[in-house]
């Protein structure tokens, strides 16, 4: 199975499945705010869920890896959320 698999200073932290059935994006965000962090963020849709695997809180100097490969392990996603339990959060957020 074609998968990206992720590291961070060397260290993978997981690998995750591509198939038809699925979206997966790997993303890297900086928000500009009083602690100035520096996100990572693995995950995707399967059907009618969200998914996210766990992965860690990035500093200055961390390297981030990206590979695309043919791999026979996956892992597991570490949270499913339904469109839902995301539009219910959603909701939450938006200001009266």
């Amino acid at each position: 199975m074609i998968a990206f698999v992720v590291s961070v200073n060397g260290e993978r932290v997981c690998s995750v499945g591509l198939t038809s059935k699925n979206t997966r994006s790997v993303d890297v965000s900086w928000i500009g705010n009083a602690e100035e962090e520096v996100f990572l963020h693995v995950g995707g849709m399967d059907e009618d869920e969200h998914v996210n695997w766990s992965v860690p809180q990035l500093k200055v100097g961390d390297e981030v890896t990206i590979k695309i490969a043919e791999s026979g392990i996956t892992d597991p996603p570490s949270r499913r959320r339904t469109v839902e339990e995301i539009d219910r959060q959603a909701r939450r957020l938006r200001p009266p």
